[in-house]
């Protein structure tokens, strides 16, 4: 298993109890789990983040940032096909890759959600998992500029999360 993934798939869940009970142990395990600098410290200063304030508030920057408007969506085909018929077929070859090595996606997500793609990523055989990832690497670096390029200092956390997917395709 790739725990790197697997950090990454859990720091873009939607924030709630468990994702802030986890934070501690996340937190302690991005310094053992193999980031490359300066991503190793990105990551840590999202899990901060997260712990801050109150649960509705980081709630709220989460569905600001990733729920309202394409821009930042989460999931991938919508930045490559939109709403258009091709997503479909996209989605089915997804869905057969995940099959193919043995992975049940959980059925309330839809295959092209980052943070399932991520914790596919984590378990998935190695050559596969870099042939997606590097096939999901310019959406994931435009999902990064376009985080960055907010003003929040929410988005410049999150922007952590694409940074260091790229860093692990090669891209960054």
């Amino acid at each position: 298993m790739n725990l790197r993934f697997r950090i990454l798939s859990a720091l873009l869940h939607h924030p709630d109890e468990t994702l802030r009970a986890a934070l501690p142990e996340i937190a302690a395990a991005i310094p053992q789990a193999g980031f490359r600098p300066p991503h190793d410290a990105a990551l840590a200063r999202l899990c901060r983040r997260l712990q801050m304030g109150e649960l509705l508030d980081r709630q709220e920057a989460f569905s600001t940032l990733f729920d309202r408007g394409r821009s930042c969506s989460l999931n991938l085909f919508e930045h490559v096909h939109g709403d258009t018929r091709n997503r479909g077929p996209a989605m089915v070859a997804l869905v057969e890759a995940y099959q193919s090595a043995g992975y049940a996606p959980d059925a309330n997500e839809l295959p092209d959600y980052l943070p399932l793609f991520l914790e596919f990523l984590a378990v998935a055989p190695p050559a596969l998992g870099r042939e997606l990832l590097g096939q999901a690497a310019p959406i994931l670096d435009r999902l990064h500029a376009r985080l960055a390029g907010r003003g929040s200092a929410d988005a410049r956390a999150y922007a952590a999360v694409p940074a260091a997917a790229l860093a692990e395709a090669g891209v960054a």
